[in-house]
């Protein structure tokens, strides 16, 4: 043993793996003796140990009357965060800030592994079974990439968080100033929209009716013109033809 901390001295950055340790004959007795003074101290031991010929850094605590041991990666081993938005000046309105720790406030509680549940793997199994059995397999839908996507609105996304983990209406504190703050957001969006094109100007409806009535004025003549036609050739037909006059020998 190197040293004896608060475990919550530990960042849990710093935890790799989890092992169980098992008592083995004659060591049962220390064991047992170790597990109840570090249980009554509340304290975690560091200690230092090898595998795969590896020395690692490690942590050992009492978990359900079991010493439990918590390899630890070293200090050199975490990578520093180094992003650009730390430098940049970012900052938040007093409401989403409000409406966001309202959400929290909703959702807090005990923590209970067991009501999570891998619903990818779930996902998975039944699809397996779906397909051995000979099943229908459906598909998931398909979610389109937009790219021309609406500006998010932070403070109507966070509304909607609160009533679905309240399963009622969000709160009502400051929600004037949020609205007001909401339109004004977006007037800035529509001042930075482009302007849509007037649509181009239909001609009007009676100079196309005066263009069509030639038209129809042209079609009567020429189907009277054919009547004509069809009455002179009757007439023709019902004259009986003339006879020749016989030359006399």
């Amino acid at each position: 043993m190197l040293q004896f901390v608060d475990q919550s001295e530990i960042d849990p950055i710093q935890f790799e793996k989890t092992y169980y340790l098992e008592p083995d004959g004659p060591a049962t007795r220390p064991y047992v003796l170790l597990r109840d003074a570090l249980e009554n101290a509340g304290q975690v031991a560091i200690t230092k140990i090898a595998i795969r010929q590896r020395e690692s850094l490690a942590a050992m605590r009492v978990r359900d009357g079991v010493l439990v041991l918590h390899t630890m990666r070293w200090p050199d081993e975490i990578r520093r965060p180094d992003f650009a938005f730390l430098d940049e000046d970012v900052s938040v309105r007093p409401q989403e800030l409000k409406m966001a720790e309202a959400l929290i406030s909703s959702m807090s509680g005990e923590f209970d592994p067991t009501e999570f549940t891998d619903d990818y793997r779930e996902a998975m199994t039944a699809l397996l079974e779906a397909k051995q059995s000979g099943g229908e397999v459906q598909q998931p839908p398909e979610v389109s990439d937009d790219d021309g996507a609406a500006v998010v609105d932070l403070m109507s996304a966070l509304r909607r968080s609160v009533e679905r983990a309240k399963g009622g209406s969000a709160p009502a504190a400051d929600d004037d100033a949020a609205d007001a703050e909401d339109a004004d957001d977006a007037d800035d969006v529509a001042e930075e929209a482009p302007a849509k094109k007037a649509p181009a100007k239909r001609a009007p409806a009676k100079k196309a009716a005066a263009a069509k009535a030639p038209a129809k004025k042209a079609a009567a003549k020429k189907t009277t013109a054919t009547k004509a036609t069809a009455a002179k050739k009757t007439a023709s037909a019902a004259k009986p033809p003339a006879k020749r006059a016989r030359r006399s020998a």
